[in-house]
């Protein structure tokens, strides 16, 4: 395999060409609204990484890895809040100098963002629409939605290794919007030893639920 250099291992001569302002002449400042979103991408993809991790170890039973997931999903959401006010500083007037090239282009988009929320059990009664996705990531975000959400996998250890579970709660995915996702579970996330970690990323994820489009609403994209 031989050695590799940082750029090389990075691949950043590849990464440092994605930003590519379409605006015409290029305005100044779509180099940040368009990096922006891509790191928030490239953490949004870690997230999805580690609340996988975290569903797996709790299928398995394995608490304490699923805490050191958890953990580190509330680190990235406190970076994400950084990333986003670095966004603040665009003024209206800049955003529009660029904002035609942006067509009909929307953060809500973010597939990824939406895969997050399936995790963590924000679900609609039904299947979801995705007809504005090519089929390969309908197929994804289809396998997001079906498989068992971060609370239900934490129900089920929880069940599992002896915890008082509610039976009102065993089985809910969490699509319906119930109280389960209320008092119950914060309870239920205070309970289990080190696992408020839980609770913690929920609120870490709410307080800026909807922000897929966070950046594009903020400026009147859609």
């Amino acid at each position: 395999t031989g050695a590799r250099d940082y750029a090389a291992y990075l691949a950043l001569d590849r990464l440092l060409a994605l930003q590519e302002p379409q605006s015409r002449p290029i305005a100044a400042d779509e180099i940040l609204f368009i990096s922006v979103h891509q790191i928030s991408e490239l953490w949004f993809k870690l997230v999805l990484h580690e609340l996988s991790g975290a569903i797996r170890d709790f299928a398995a039973d394995r608490l304490l890895p699923a805490a050191k997931h958890l953990a580190r999903t509330q680190a990235i959401f406190r970076e994400l809040s950084g990333v986003w006010e670095v966004l603040e500083t665009l003024t209206p007037s800049d955003y529009q100098a660029f904002r035609p090239a942006l067509g009909q282009a929307s953060g809500s988009g973010s597939f990824q963002f939406h895969a997050i929320e399936y995790a963590l059990g924000y679900r609609e009664s039904g299947d979801p629409n995705l007809s504005a996705y090519p089929e390969a990531t309908r197929r994804w975000l289809m396998g997001w939605y079906e498989e068992p959400s971060l609370y239900e996998a934490f129900v089920g250890a929880l069940g599992r290794l002896g915890y008082p579970v509610p039976r009102s709660v065993v089985g809910d995915s969490g699509r319906s919007g119930s109280g389960a996702r209320g008092g119950v579970r914060d309870g239920l996330s205070r309970a289990a030893c080190p696992l408020g970690g839980l609770r913690g990323v929920r609120e870490a994820h709410g307080s800026r639920r909807g922000h897929p489009a966070l950046a594009v609403s903020s400026c009147s994209c859609s």
